[in-house]
């Protein structure tokens, strides 16, 4: 009795509260250089259906991108009612993954990195053959790490290595 009592008084419950703002994207297999409220960093490129191309810094709760992988997902959209005062006021989270395209970038691809109101995009890694990128590690010839490291901008060339912890290897780069 109880139930069926609960249960029609649902849609009048219900009726009160907002419709959940869900949404359907198609996440870029590359990240793209942004300006985050710190300093220069990489971002997720979104595009939702019929919109434009939306770089999203703070990225999509849940979901993990993977270089070179393009992914057709459904998230939602929630309001902070207090935001941080350097934050976003809406926190985007993974409902579902619709469709993933692993093979969406060739072998290789070219980065172009512009010129950084702060650090260079490159730091030096403890570890021999691999540099830093806003956070991902990358692998390089040692040669070639030198040159990347501190360099303020241009175009690099990366392989994908399939690996999770290094998904990147720069092979070439062209100083702007």
């Amino acid at each position: 009795m109880r139930l069926a009592a609960l249960t029609a008084l649902a849609p009048a419950l219900l009726a009160g509260c907002p419709a959940a703002d869900v949404r359907v994207a198609t996440v870029e297999p590359l990240l793209a250089p942004c300006a985050r409220w710190f300093a220069w960093g990489l971002c997720l490129v979104a595009t939702e259906e019929g919109g434009q191309p939306e770089l999203l810094d703070e990225g999509i709760d849940g979901f993990q991108f993977r270089w070179g992988v393009k992914t057709t997902l459904r998230y939602r959209v929630d309001t902070i009612d207090d935001p941080p005062q350097d934050g976003s006021s809406i926190r985007r989270v993974l409902v579902d993954v619709i469709d993933i395209d692993e093979d969406a970038v060739g072998p290789s691809f070219d980065l172009v990195l512009p010129v950084p109101d702060g650090d260079p995009w490159f730091e030096a890694s403890t570890t021999s053959g691999e540099v830093d990128l806003a956070g991902e590690r990358v692998l390089c010839a040692p040669s070639l790490c030198e040159q990347l490291v501190g360099a303020v901008a241009g175009t690099v060339t990366f392989e994908l290595t399939g690996q999770d912890a290094t998904p990147l290897r720069a092979t070439a780069f062209a100083p702007q």
